[in-house]
């Protein structure tokens, strides 16, 4: 809740909080986002299937998540290694939806899925 809240401080709309990656497949179906910000392991197990469907979709990825090592086809994606700030995290999406290179954070439990809408 305290991200969600963040990213709508920030100007962001925030289109859905997945704690499964089926859910966010599910919105996904009739939804469509400006950006997602993903943990890679979520309840029903990782989020490969929904990283490879975002990515089809051509929808920017931020990875929030303490997990270091991601699958060799999600590597270049840009991270923010929790624990990380909110301020980061924000800082991290604004440059990603502005097309700008994004430093990953260098350095828990399963996370969740953000899919957010822009700023006006």
């Amino acid at each position: 809740m305290d991200m969600e809240d963040a990213l709508r401080r920030a100007g962001y709309a925030v289109a859905g909080v997945f704690a499964a990656s089926s859910a966010a497949l599910e919105w996904l179906e009739n939804g469509r986002a400006d950006a997602a910000v993903l943990d890679l392991c979520l309840r029903d197990g990782d989020c490969v299937q929904l990283l490879r469907e975002l990515r089809s979709r051509e929808e920017p990825i931020l990875m929030h998540s303490a997990f270091t090592k991601l699958p060799d086809e999600f590597r270049e994606l840009p991270r923010i290694l929790k624990p990380g700030t909110f301020d980061q995290l924000v800082n991290a999406l604004d440059k990603l939806l502005l097309g700008e290179h994004i430093e990953s954070s260098a350095p828990t439990s399963k996370g969740s899925t953000r899919i957010v809408n822009r700023p006006p």
